[in-house]
């Protein structure tokens, strides 16, 4: 079997899975197609604040709407505001912030613009632990309660070729096993 990773166009994979492009896709934002795929739910990831080591809020139990008021995000360009229709910003709600820079879905670059002082950013926990160390970062809890978001495995309604199947089994099979701790660590 071939399996390829592909980005879509406008991040809307739900509409790239009914047109036949995709045969799987990943998902974690509600789409107006929804009910036209079949969902199977995985896991739930937390969503945290990337600070400088030395931020004030590296030293805070965990962030509230008011904490974001006046902050410089750095986002990923899919929260750009401007587009049509925008994605909510992954903050509390009635945050205000003084300003959002949104950058390319490049991981390194958003890291490396926090790591330089240039603003906040709020990335998947599993995401941003790697680079904790290495740039300098602290990673804070986003509510008295976890930010989490879920995701779903989507694939279109019907019957499916046994490749697909046997993908689709596999994946939802390692993404929903419990995590435990292996010889690296949790999660390993």
């Amino acid at each position: 079997m071939d399996v390829r990773i592909e980005t879509v166009p406008d991040d809307a994979p739900v509409p790239a899975l009914l047109a036949d492009l995709v045969d799987v896709a990943l998902v974690t934002k509600p789409d107006l197609q929804m009910d036209r795929v079949s969902l199977t739910r995985l896991f739930e990831d937390e969503m945290v604040a990337v600070v400088p080591a030395g931020h004030p809020w590296a030293r805070r139990a965990h962030l509230t709407a008011r904490d974001f008021d006046g902050a410089d995000l750095v986002l990923y360009d899919f929260y750009d505001q401007k587009r049509i229709p925008s994605m909510p910003l992954p903050i509390p709600a009635g945050a205000r912030p003084a300003r959002i820079t949104t950058m390319p879905v490049v991981t390194d670059l958003v890291v490396e613009m926090v790591a330089g002082g240039q603003g906040v950013t709020v990335l998947p926990n599993w995401v941003a632990a790697p680079y904790t160390t290495s740039h300098g970062l602290a990673l804070v809890r986003i509510g008295a309660r976890p930010l989490t978001r879920t995701w779903f495995c989507a694939t279109r309604t019907g019957t499916h070729p046994p490749h697909v199947e046997a993908f689709v089994e596999e994946l939802t099979s390692r993404l929903r096993a419990p995590r435990t701790t292996g010889p690296d660590g949790p999660g390993s």
